[in-house]
């Protein structure tokens, strides 16, 4: 899914939800590589600001503040709902939020919102916790799982930032902690089974599961519990990790990779793991440099501009 200008453009396989059940047209095919614009009428006017993709859901923050959602939620048994129990969304729906949100962020499963006055609400899945809500009403299949509840801490915290992984949500307070709940079966709590974090001083650092060498610690590395340096990677400003792979962009515009490499998601032209941090080179990426890298299960996107706009 992109996002250009005020326009919605969508690509992939409509599964259960695409990117709009209905009104989406995928020409002859059930399949279509290429983009191809959403259709039809939609219910906001306004600009967009950002678009994620869940399993089976997406969600839609406008710039003024309005959050839609549509498709559903589903747990280890099945479908759970959106808004409503057990009922699925086909077309976007507006979210009833208070304040006007400044950020959403979307696992598998579940949905984080940030709002202006700095609280964080959470909706959908939280089978492992991912939706921060202690009580277990909150977290098993016949709970209140579809509705939006607002993630309560120890203690009055303004949130600045939230990140979700595929089954954990990180959010950043004003005074710069983080704060983490959800799957932590390898020390987690990032990718799928890994984290990847930044710090202020450009430093990298990795902790989770070592397989693949998805944590750039080198040839042979364990499993990780807590943040581990990776060497070779001072003055990054940018991170990304997907299922079993990580990135990390440079203040120079280069871009890091390392980890599992099928389906070539490292960027090398080889599909060999990478235990430690190689840089990403090739034609396409002459004379440019890289702003931001995000990564799916099995593919890899860089935004990147051409040296002489810099």
């Amino acid at each position: 899914m992109t996002l250009l200008g005020n326009k919605l453009l969508v690509s992939g396989v409509d599964l259960t939800h695409s990117a709009a059940m209905t009104r989406v047209l995928w020409a002859e095919r059930r399949q279509r590589r290429a983009p191809r614009w959403c259709r039809g009428k939609w219910p906001w006017t306004r600009g967009w600001f950002s678009c994620l993709l869940g399993t089976v859901n997406t969600a839609a923050l406008t710039e003024d503040g309005a959050v839609y959602i549509w498709g559903s939620f589903r747990d280890n048994s099945g479908v759970i709902g959106l808004l409503e129990p057990m009922k699925k969304v086909i077309v976007p729906v507006k979210v009833p939020m208070r304040w006007p949100v400044m950020k959403i962020a979307s696992g598998n499963d579940h949905l984080v919102m940030l709002t202006a006055s700095g609280d964080l609400y959470t909706s959908g899945c939280g089978e492992q916790g991912q939706l921060g809500r202690v009580p277990e009403l909150f977290a098993n299949r016949g709970g209140r799982k579809g509705c939006i509840v607002k993630v309560q801490s120890r203690g009055k915290v303004h949130f600045t930032d939230a990140f979700c992984g595929a089954y954990m949500t990180f959010a950043v307070s004003k005074e710069g902690h983080v704060y983490g709940f959800g799957l932590s079966n390898y020390h987690q709590l990032g990718g799928q089974h890994h984290t990847v974090c930044l710090d202020s001083d450009g430093k990298v650092y990795s902790l989770g599961r070592a397989e693949y060498g998805r944590l750039g610690l080198g040839q042979g590395a364990e499993e990780k519990s807590e943040p581990t340096p990776v060497e070779g990677l001072d003055g990054a400003q940018v991170v990304a990790c997907g299922a079993s792979v990580s990135y990390a962009v440079t203040k120079q515009g280069s871009v890091y990779a390392w980890g599992m490499g099928t389906n070539l998601q490292l960027g090398t032209g080889e599909e060999d793991d990478e235990w430690s941090p190689v840089e990403m080179t090739g034609k396409q990426l002459e004379n440019r440099i890289v702003l931001m890298v995000a990564s799916g299960g099995q593919h890899t996107v860089l935004l990147v501009k051409d040296k002489q706009e810099s």
